[in-house]
C-alpha cells in the first residue's frame, strides 16, 4: 500500500512538474511574442520619426504632417497598452503630444535648391504611399483620405514641374540640349503616369510637349547644319 501511495505521489508530482513547465513555456512564449510586437511597433515609430526629421525646412502640407504626428502618438499609446512599464514610454508619449500640440503650418518658399526639391518630392511620395496603402492606425475617413491623396499628388506635381522647368531653362542657357530634352521627357512621363487630374496639370503637359518640340527642333537643326571643316 505504501509503494502504491508513493507511486501516486511521484506520478502526481511528475504531472504537476509537467504542467508547471508547460505554463512556464507558454508564459515565456507570451513574453517573447510581446517583445517582438513591441519591437515592430517601436521600429515603425523610429521610421516615422526619421521621416519627420527629413521634413525640416521643407513645405510639407500641414494635414499630412499632422497625420504623421498623430500616427506616432497612436502607436506609442499602443505600446503603453501592451506594456505599461515599457522603459521611457511615458516620456515618448509626452514628447509626441507636445509636438502635435505645437504643430503649425510650414511656410512655402518661393524656391528651393534642386537637392531640396529632390528630397521633398521623395518625402511627398512616401507620404502618399502611406496614405494610399492605409499604412496607419490613426482613424481617417474615406473623404479625408481622398482629399489628402489629392493634395499630396498635386503638391508633388507642382514641385516636380518647378524642378524640371528650372532644369530645362538652365540647360538651354548652357546649350545642353540633350539634358534639356531629358528634363522635358521626365516631366511629360511623370504627368502622364502619376500626375494629378487637374487643369493646371494639363497646362503643364502642354508646356512639356512644347519644350520637347522646341528642343528636338534645335537638336535637329544643329545636326543638319553644314560643317565648317
Amino acid at each position: 500500500m505504501g509503494q502504491m501511495t508513493l507511486f501516486y505521489v511521484l506520478g502526481g508530482l511528475l504531472i504537476l512538474t509537467l504542467m508547471l513547465a508547460s505554463i512556464a513555456q507558454r508564459y515565456h512564449d507570451y513574453l517573447e511574442e510581446r517583445r517582438r510586437q513591441l519591437d515592430r511597433i517601436l521600429r515603425r515609430v523610429a521610421e516615422l520619426e526619421a521621416l519627420k526629421a527629413r521634413m525640416a525646412g521643407l513645405p510639407i502640407p500641414l494635414e499630412a504632417e499632422r497625420l504623421l504626428h498623430e500616427e506616432i502618438l497612436a502607436r506609442l499609446m499602443v505600446v503603453k497598452g501592451i506594456h505599461a512599464r515599457q522603459q521611457g514610454i511615458d516620456h515618448l508619449i509626452a514628447q509626441a503630444k507636445s509636438a502635435l500640440a505645437t504643430l503649425v503650418p510650414r511656410e512655402t518658399p518661393a524656391a528651393l535648391e534642386d537637392h531640396q526639391v529632390e528630397i521633398l518630392v521623395r518625402i511627398l511620395a512616401e507620404l502618399r504611399w502611406i496614405v494610399q496603402e492605409r499604412r496607419f492606425i490613426t482613424p481617417l475617413s474615406e473623404p479625408e483620405r481622398s482629399r489628402l491623396l489629392a493634395m499630396l499628388t498635386q503638391r508633388r506635381a507642382e514641385w516636380l514641374y518647378r524642378y524640371h522647368r528650372h532644369g530645362i531653362e538652365r540647360m538651354l542657357q548652357e546649350n545642353k540640349l540633350h539634358q534639356a530634352l531629358w528634363h522635358s521627357n521626365q516631366l511629360r512621363s511623370f504627368l502622364l503616369n502619376e500626375g494629378p487630374d487637374s487643369e493646371q496639370a494639363r497646362g503643364w503637359m502642354q508646356e512639356a510637349k512644347a519644350w520637347r518640340r522646341q528642343i528636338e527642333a534645335e537638336i535637329n537643326g544643329q545636326s543638319n547644319s553644314p560643317s565648317l571643316e
